[in-house]
C-alpha cells in the first residue's frame, strides 16, 4: 500500500507540467515502469480486499461482499472521473496523478479504522476441532 502511494507519487513527480519540465526527469521508459510495478501492486492487493470484505460481511454471503467492493471501486472510479472534469485545465498532467495518488493515500489511513474481526475464521476453527475430535 505505502509502496504504492510512493510510486503513484513518482509517477505523478515524471509526468511535464505545461511547459515541458518535470520534477522528477525519469524519461518515459521510467515512467512506464514506474506506473506498471505501482498498478501490479494494486492487482495484488484486490483479493485481500475481497477477503477482508468476506468476513466483515459474515455471515451473509460472499457475494455480498464482493458487489459491495466492485460497486465502491466503481463510484470511486467515477467521482474521480467527475472530479478531474470539473476541475478542467487545472487538473491535467502532473497535478492529477497526484491527486490519484492522494486518494489512494488517503483509503489507506480509512483502512486503519476497519475493526478486523475474523468470525468466519472462528467457525471455520471450531468446525475443524469438531471434526478432528469425531476422528479420533
Amino acid at each position: 500500500g505505502v509502496l504504492q502511494v510512493a510510486l503513484l507519487a513518482a509517477f505523478s513527480a515524471s509526468v511535464p507540467d505545461k511547459h515541458g519540465q518535470a520534477a522528477l526527469p525519469i524519461g518515459a521508459l521510467g515512467s512506464v515502469v514506474v506506473l506498471t510495478v505501482a498498478s501490479v501492486l494494486f492487482g495484488l492487493g484486490a483479493p485481500v480486499c475481497f477477503e477482508l470484505g468476506a468476513e466483515l460481511t459474515f455471515p451473509a454471503h460472499e457475494g455480498v461482499s464482493s458487489s459491495a467492493y466492485s460497486f465502491t471501486m466503481n463510484v470511486g472510479g467515477f467521482v474521480l472521473i467527475a472530479v478531474l472534469s470539473a476541475g478542467g485545465s487545472a487538473l491535467t498532467g502532473a497535478v492529477s496523478c497526484a491527486l490519484m495518488a492522494v486518494v489512494v493515500g488517503l483509503c489507506l489511513v480509512m483502512l486503519l479504522f476497519v475493526p478486523e474481526t475474523y468470525p468466519r475464521l472462528t467457525l471455520d476453527s471450531e468446525l475443524f476441532d469438531q471434526g478432528c475430535a469425531a476422528v479420533r
